[in-house]
């Protein structure tokens, strides 16, 4: 029995079935894709690496010293970073070491290096007591915020300091700070005020400071002035 009667006797009973005809196979043509390739294509899905990465971002001052705890961020290689740097009163970012802006390693390591703002100075002027003169160039300081300052006494030739106008240390501020030294003359004393009368019985010369430079007029004889 041939392989066609076989299969003649093996549908038989299938009333639908239809007499078995020779059937000519098509030439196959070069644009012809086999059924099994197209049930095995697939589109390539393309390689995500997921390692996991960590940056860690430090803050700390001009002497290396750290002005928080440090930062650290978590994401995958690759993946973009969200910054948002911390602020601090009276600190400036002055450099950053390790700057990046993607986890581009797996451990990264990021320093903020910060600056102290610089506060408004403070200056010295040295003033004779008496005359309410400048007696020497004024002294000037000028320094980080809050950072302490000291003005040593002033030392010029032929003066003592009698006393200022507030103490000569301080910090710096956000403000500007005067101070005023008063100053006397080494030979000169301390007088207290009185309330007598002194009558002259001759003429005086005037100066207009001690040993200074004579008026071109002088007190009366037997004129009387008041002790001051």
């Amino acid at each position: 029995m041939t392989f066609l009667e076989q299969l003649r006797r093996l549908f038989g009973n299938d009333s639908d079935a239809q007499p078995n005809a020779p059937m000519e196979a098509e030439p196959a043509t070069k644009n012809d894709v086999p059924a099994q390739a197209e049930f095995y294509a697939a589109p390539s899905t393309p390689n995500v690496n997921t390692t996991n990465a960590v940056v860690l971002i430090g803050y700390v001052d001009e002497a290396g010293t750290a002005l928080s705890d440090p930062e650290w961020l978590n994401g995958q290689l690759g993946e973009p970073l969200h910054l948002e740097f911390r602020q601090f009163d009276d600190y400036l970012l002055a450099d950053i070491q390790g700057f990046t802006t993607t986890f581009d390693a797996p451990y990264h390591i990021m320093t903020l290096h910060f600056i102290k703002k610089l506060g408004h100075p403070a200056i010295l002027y040295p003033i004779d007591y008496d005359t309410g003169r400048l007696v020497a160039v004024p002294k000037l300081l000028s320094g980080p915020l809050n950072v302490p300052f000291l003005f040593k006494t002033p030392k010029i030739e032929g003066y003592r300091m009698i006393k200022a106008s507030r103490p000569l240390t301080g910090h710096f501020t956000d403000q500007p700070q005067v101070l005023i030294a008063l100053l006397r003359q080494s030979n000169w004393q301390s007088v207290q005020r009185v309330n007598y009368y002194l009558e002259l019985n001759q003429s005086t010369p005037i100066y207009y400071t001690p040993a200074g430079k004579r008026h071109p007029y002088e007190f009366p004889s037997h004129s009387v002035w008041r002790l001051l």
